[in-house]
């Protein structure tokens, strides 16, 4: 890496050779774009420097304009320089946009600021399994502070078998039966036999055995139980509706039998000698 020359040292300003993280630093800060800023972060990237990207970001002032580099169709690369932002309004909006990428989700969702992950949980295009895992997060008990860590681990060992986030919902479907829309319900046992399919995938152990689906329960002919008043009203309903049909029958009963009596009798044929 050159040296840099002492500001002191009396030579001219030509002179002051700069490091390239320092080039390429002043060629962002000089106009700070969205072109600049993925050209910068790949650059850290390379250099395995990404960490020092939020101190340069921190150098542009006011904060709203490292805001407006978050255009409706921002590049992912745009956004997960962003992410690193080391002011939390700027990582919220990033946690709202509709393209952010699974890189983003990943990192957001472990963010030091309530408001950030909260964000994230509710934007539609957050990663399904680390929605999941930050629903679980905000319920309080132990018990769903592990089963937010464990699905934490089943979306990074997913990554690491080189999943789609699509692809692991497909998984988690065939294993547990269970949705994007109810993987909060998902078990402790249930979130260890995923990550022992996705260790089998890796090669790092058995396939489990699937386990066996539940007979669909069949649904009860009877009907739904009233309460309260609404009982007490249906009740003297079909008591009346009864003495109705009970009347009903009496009346055509007696009819019957006043008809049977009027009706003449039938004379008999007499018989020919």
């Amino acid at each position: 890496m050159p040296k840099k020359t002492p500001l002191n040292s009396g030579g001219p300003l030509s002179e002051i050779e700069l490091t390239p993280f320092e080039l390429h630093e002043q060629e962002f800060l000089r106009n700070p774009d969205v072109p600049g800023l993925i050209k910068l972060y790949e650059f850290l990237l390379d250099e395995l420097q990404d960490h020092a990207l939020a101190g340069v970001l921190d150098k542009i002032r006011p904060i709203q304009h490292r805001v407006t580099l978050i255009q409706a169709d921002a590049p992912a690369g745009a956004l997960e320089a962003l992410c690193r932002d080391p002011h939390r309004e700027v990582r919220s909006v990033v946690a709202t946009h509709p393209q952010i990428s699974e890189e983003v989700c990943f990192r957001l969702c472990e963010d030091p600021e309530r408001s950030v992950r909260l964000a994230l949980r509710k934007n539609p295009a957050c990663h399904a399994i680390i929605r999941a895992s930050l629903r679980l997060r905000e319920r309080p008990g132990e018990e769903n502070r592990v089963r937010s860590l464990q699905l934490l681990e089943v979306a990074w060992q997913a990554r690491r078998c080189k999943h789609t986030p699509a692809k692991l919902l497909e998984l988690v479907l065939d294993w547990t039966e269970l949705t994007a829309e109810n993987l909060e319900e998902i078990s402790s046992q249930e979130i260890a036999r995923i990550l022992s399919v996705l260790d089998a995938q890796l090669g790092n152990g058995p396939m489990p055995r699937k386990p066996r689906r539940k007979p669909a329960a069949k649904k009860s002919a009877r009907s739904p139980k009233v309460s309260g008043r609404a009982a007490k009203v249906s009740t003297r309903t079909k008591a009346v509706t009864k003495t109705k049909a009970d009347a009903k029958t009496k009346a055509s009963a007696k009819t019957k039998a006043s008809d049977k009596k009027k009706a003449p009798a039938k004379k008999k044929p007499k018989k020919k000698r």
